[in-house]
Formats: C-alpha cells, sequence, structure tokens
C-alpha cells in the first residue's frame, strides 16, 4: 500500500512548491513592474503589454502550468475518496509530472530574474522577507487565538 502514501505525499508536496511559487512570482511581478514604471514612466498594465518581455512570457507559462495543475488538482478533489485512494494507488506519479513541469519554468523565471541586476534582486529577496515576517504573525496571532479559545473551553467545561 505503498502507492497511495506516495500519491498523496506528491499532491500535499506539490500543493506547497506551487503555493510558494505563486506568492514568489505575484513580489517579482510587482516589484519588477514598480522598477519598470519609475524607469521608463509606464504604469503596471503598460510594461505587461510591452513586447517582447522574456520575464513576462516566462511568468505567463509559469503560472499557465500552475494552471493545468490546479485543473487536475479540483478534478481529483470532485472524486469520490474510493476514486482519489484508486489514482494515488495506480498513478502516484502523477503530481510529480505536473509539478515537475511547474519547477522547470519557474527555474526558467528564475535564471531570466538573474539578469536584473542586485539592487532588483535584493528589493525581492526584502520583500519576500517581509512576507514572510507578515505570515508568521499571523500564524502566531491565530495559534494565541486557538489557545485562548481553548482554555476558555477547559475553564468552562472542566
Amino acid at each position: 500500500m505503498e502507492n497511495p502514501i506516495k500519491g498523496h505525499a506528491s499532491f500535499l508536496e506539490s500543493i506547497e512548491t506551487t503555493t510558494l511559487v505563486i506568492q514568489q512570482y505575484t513580489l517579482v511581478e510587482n516589484i519588477y513592474g514598480k522598477k519598470l514604471e519609475e524607469e521608463n514612466n509606464l504604469s503596471k498594465e503598460n510594461w505587461l503589454r510591452q513586447d517582447p518581455n522574456p520575464l513576462k512570457e516566462a511568468i505567463t507559462v509559469l503560472y499557465k502550468s500552475i494552471l493545468v495543475y490546479l485543473a487536475q488538482v479540483i478534478r481529483h478533489l470532485a472524486h469520490r475518496e474510493a476514486c482519489r485512494i484508486l489514482s494515488n494507488t495506480f498513478k502516484p506519479d502523477q503530481w510529480d509530472a505536473l509539478i515537475g513541469t511547474i519547477k522547470k519554468h519557474r527555474d526558467e523565471c528564475d535564471r531570466l530574474l538573474g539578469y536584473l541586476g542586485q539592487e532588483l534582486q535584493q528589493s525581492m529577496a526584502k520583500a519576500a522577507r517581509e512576507q514572510s515576517n507578515k505570515i508568521e504573525n499571523i500564524r502566531k496571532s491565530l495559534d494565541a487565538s486557538f489557545k485562548q479559545q481553548l482554555d476558555e473551553i477547559k475553564v468552562t467545561h472542566p
């Protein structure tokens, strides 16, 4: 019965990877767009339309691969549990192929980002740290709230 477990683990890993990629490239779009806006007096909508733009094209291909993955996830989750177990049993590597495609496109975007210069990369790294800190603060706040609610429940129902 290793296959259903492997299939489920691959599924969970692919969700985590996809979530991180979306977070990263949302920051990239915002920071890169701001930089182009400042340099060329373009709005974000205009820099997205500017051709040729290899980074924009690479990000678009990356997002397309993520959308294909998400469509597969929705289809998978729409099935009854027995069908999902069978799918994980007989096709345990189905998620690996999809996530491999996403990683390949992410690597191409990362390669193109390498050409943008140290200052822009530092801005993106700083924004990523700030976003991570905000997420961590929200998580801590939620944890504290849950603990407080549990303590209140324990007090009222010993």
